[in-house]
């Protein structure tokens, strides 16, 4: 009995596939679509990325109405509203979708991407898009469909069909039409490009000028840098009083002094000349005070817990 268990299971799977095929192809309806358009983008490698937009009327859908629309050799579909993904299932060379709300001008789009739109002879790559496939779709004469075919980056156009139009368009080359599919489906739509490769001598000149501009900004920063060091250096003129009165402190003094002078006898906190020099706190504020209450040539103010120091009016006028 076990021996015949596996047999009864594929049976039953066969057969429930059964049911559901029938289901599923018993409500495929026709639906009146307008406004189809394509755009396929060409990858270097030849891989097209197809994406197909159409505005459907659903109003008088059932529940369980689909509409059935050509594919070329799929992989990684997405089906979607302008809300939501929707359900959708493959059969042949078909896409079967189930609208999810009824609507006079309901906006469907589904992108997928194939390997079977493009051949390669030598360094010739062909593009051959058939339109007979969308003979099934129910379009008003009315109606016209757009194409839209990017191509890679650096390509070449060899050959394309009569009245296309070309532009570039985010430094892709574009090739683009409109058409009557219920007049032109009988026509393969052939282009022929070529991959241009990359010339390794521009590589190399645009490497030269990244360095050429590197070392530019770098020249340029280290001389203003070094005009300005110049610069304050040359505003600091010290006259022969303030010198004779420099010489009578210490190193350290005589720092902080210069230290002053260099910010052009502007105030400066306290902790930016600890920054300055380093060192202990406890011995710069001895220097400090020492420069404020015996020699007179500093002064302090008090801002909140930060202390402002700057030059005496007596030591800047010697």
């Amino acid at each position: 009995m076990s021996s015949n268990k596996p047999i009864r299971n594929k049976l039953i799977l066969c057969i429930f596939f059964f049911i559901f095929f029938l289901n599923f192809t018993s409500i495929i309806c026709e639906a009146s679509i307008d406004n189809f358009n394509t755009e396929i983008k060409i990858y270097p490698d030849g891989t097209a990325k197809i994406l197909n937009s159409f505005i459907l009327d659903s109003e008088n859908f059932s529940d369980t109405d689909i509409i059935s629309l050509p594919i070329i050799e799929p992989v990684k579909i997405i089906v979607s509203d302008e809300e939501y993904e929707l359900k959708y299932a493959t059969l042949n060379n078909s896409i079967l979708i189930k609208p999810r709300k009824k609507s006079k001008n309901y906006e469907i789009k589904f992108q997928y991407f194939t390997t079977a739109l493009t051949s390669k002879d030598k360094d010739i790559w062909i593009i051959n898009y058939s339109l007979s496939c969308f003979k099934a779709i129910n379009l008003s004469e009315a109606k016209q469909t757009g194409i839209i075919i990017m191509l890679p980056e650096k390509s070449t156009l060899i050959s394309i069909p009569k009245n296309w139009l070309v532009y570039i368009d985010s430094g892709h080359l574009n090739i683009g039409i409109k058409l009557y599919l219920n007049k032109d489906c009988n026509n393969n739509i052939i282009v022929k490009y070529k991959l241009n490769s990359v010339d390794l001598r521009d590589f190399e000149n645009k490497k030269k000028y990244i360095v050429y501009i590197v070392l530019g900004v770098l020249t340029i920063t280290i001389l203003t840098i070094f005009s300005k060091h110049i610069y304050n250096k040359k505003i600091i003129e010290i006259s022969s009083g303030k010198k004779d009165i420099i010489k009578t402190l210490s190193d350290r003094e005589a720092k902080i002094i210069e230290f002053l002078l260099q910010n052009k006898n502007k105030s400066v906190f306290q902790s930016k000349i600890y920054k300055e020099f380093g060192g202990s706190k406890a011995t710069l504020s001895r220097d400090i005070k020492k420069l404020e209450m015996q020699k007179r040539i500093i002064k302090t103010e008090a801002i909140g817990n930060a202390k402002k120091i700057s030059l005496t009016k007596w030591f800047l006028e010697k």
